[in-house]
């Protein structure tokens, strides 16, 4: 897997996570055979204003909101203490910033052949010339941005068939080669890296897609199953990553995220959101009164119901492709965490039944996290950060 890069040292890094709807940031120590340390943290929502919609609109908010992050964590302790030591930046674009693919590339024919690190990277590059052609079609058919491919990566090579651990000078007669792509917007890659260069002196940080973070650390740290799933849950969509066998074989997306709950509970209780939140934080720490606890499981009830039945559709479409997940993680953000969670726990449900498949549910909430990342003490701990320093600590370190 050619994107990882060794060193034996430890390394201080700043990990940037633009979501839909939040921008947060982290400090963080690489440690060489030892889990990542976070320093500090930092996140701020962003807003689109009423009048205004559309992906430029949505770009200038992130972008506004991204200098403030930044500037205001650079006035922060951890950062007067550890920021003058950054060595880099891993940033990582959730849904909607990104667009993702995974390739499947058959070499081979009647011949043997010995396999090379020159015929694997001569693969990869015809298919990443494919990919930008594609994106390119993309601009000229929607007047779109040009998209920088920001993930190249081979996640899985088979010989004749099967999966090996060393593929160099094998003599075979047919390779496969499982290549996920992902690719943002130009402009918008361009203005990020302008951004974390104006404010931090750092130039050309890491960019990611979060399909391939989580794919990396649930795939290599968490999951127990062969075929499982991640759900992303934003402020108003959700992205499923499928993984089989080791591979990242599709992303889909939803519009159904945590401002649908929000949404709903203020229009039972006849609140504003902004209210409608507080219920909800209430009710996550379990301080709710009996007919408001009611009220708001009714509300989760509803907006599971939805997820349900999107969940049969995406699962139904999935088994015609025999791709039948058995575990599903999800990471949120920590006041949804604590919705769901105490929803869990209330409900007694340690399975989420979709018709004919029984989906065992895994919040990737610090209890999971927990061997994996270590914090320093009384930050507040972000899941989505804790997980993109992981992946930076797999990237750096492994």
């Amino acid at each position: 897997m050619g994107f990882f890069r060794h060193t034996k040292k430890d390394t201080t890094v700043c990990v940037v996570d633009i979501g839909s709807a939040s921008i947060g940031v982290a400090l963080v120590t690489l440690r060489h055979n030892d889990a990542p340390l976070v320093h500090d943290t930092y996140r701020e929502s962003f807003l689109v204003s009423n009048d205004t919609t559309g992906f430029v609109a949505l770009s200038r908010a992130m972008y506004t909101t991204l200098t403030n992050v930044l500037n205001i964590f650079a006035t922060r302790e951890a950062y007067k203490k550890y920021g003058g030591d950054i060595d880099n930046a891993y940033i990582t674009f959730s849904s909607p910033w990104y667009m993702s693919q995974t390739k499947l590339v058959k070499y081979g024919g009647t011949d043997s052949f010995s396999v090379s690190k020159e015929i694997i990277e001569t693969a990869l590059e015809k298919e990443v010339e494919r990919f930008s052609h594609e994106l390119y079609d993309r601009k000229k058919t929607k007047n779109s941005d040009v998209g920088e491919i920001i993930d190249r990566s081979i996640i899985d090579i088979r010989l004749n068939g099967y999966s090996v651990d060393d593929v160099i000078a094998q003599t075979v007669q047919s390779m496969e080669l499982k290549i996920f792509f992902s690719a943002v917007s130009k402009e918008v890659h361009t203005k990020v890296l302008r951004i974390l260069e104006d404010v931090y002196g750092i130039r050309d940080g890491e960019v990611h897609s979060l399909p391939l973070v989580l794919f990396t650390v649930a795939e290599g740290l968490i999951a127990t199953d062969d075929i499982f799933t991640i759900l992303d849950v934003t402020g108003d969509v959700t992205d499923a990553s499928i993984i089989k066998h080791g591979v990242l074989v599709e992303t889909v997306s939803f519009p159904l995220g945590k401002d649908n709950v929000i949404l709903e509970v203020a229009k039972v209780f006849a609140v504003s959101p902004a209210q409608a939140t507080s219920l909800l934080t209430l009710y996550g720490l379990g301080k709710s009164d009996v007919a408001t606890t009611i009220k708001i499981e009714s509300v989760l009830d509803t907006v599971l119901t939805e997820a349900r039945r999107i969940g049969e559709h995406v699962c139904n479409d999935l088994w015609t492709t025999r791709i039948v997940p058995k575990q599903a993680f999800i990471i949120a953000d920590s006041e949804l965490t604590s919705w769901m969670n105490e929803y869990k726990k209330k409900k007694n449900m340690p399975v989420q039944c979709i018709t004919w498949h029984t989906l065992e549910f895994h919040i990737l909430g610090e209890k999971v996290l927990a061997p994996f990342v270590d914090n320093a003490p009384k930050i507040k701990r972000d899941a989505f950060l804790s997980i993109q320093a992981i992946f930076a600590n797999i990237l750096t370190l492994r």
